[in-house]
């Protein structure tokens, strides 16, 4: 196990990410993919899926896809995918749930079994270099600009 919890870390650039998940699950599959990409992403993600697995969509960084999403998933009908697209505004209307979802979230980074990257922070001076590292993709982590 890796320092943030994880049991496998597979770096998309040095390895097939698709076979990598289903040599490690022994072909199963993930029951979860948080994806932030989107774009041409999501069709991979739909064969790393277990079987109703769901594909968690909170940006589309990548842009939006260019393919039929349903006719991809319709082609992946025996592992039954589902996708959900989330921002971090959909809890706003529903308050009893937002409660519930920010008190789990606080217990899982309290007990330490969530341990999320946290990049260096940045003066607000620098905010160029914070912009560079994130178009680069040479922060691990959130980028924090201090003023």
């Amino acid at each position: 196990m890796n320092s943030r919890g994880a049991d496998v870390a597979i770096d998309h650039t040095s390895a097939p990410v698709v076979e990598r998940v289903l040599e490690v699950t022994s072909g199963r599959g993930v029951d979860i993919v948080f994806n932030h990409v989107a774009g041409k992403t999501l069709q991979d993600d739909l064969r790393m899926l277990a079987p109703l697995g769901m594909i968690v969509s909170y940006a589309v960084i990548g842009g939006m896809p260019e393919f039929d999403l349903f006719k991809e998933m319709r082609s992946n009908i025996e592992r039954s995918p589902a996708v959900r697209c989330f921002t971090m505004h959909s809890y706003d209307h529903l308050p009893e749930r937002r409660q519930v979802a920010m008190a789990r979230a606080i217990e899982l980074l309290a007990s330490g079994k969530v341990r999320p990257a946290l990049a260096t922070p940045i003066p607000l001076a620098e905010a160029s270099r914070a912009h560079e590292l994130l178009e680069s993709r040479g922060a691990l982590g959130k980028v924090l600009l201090r003023p």
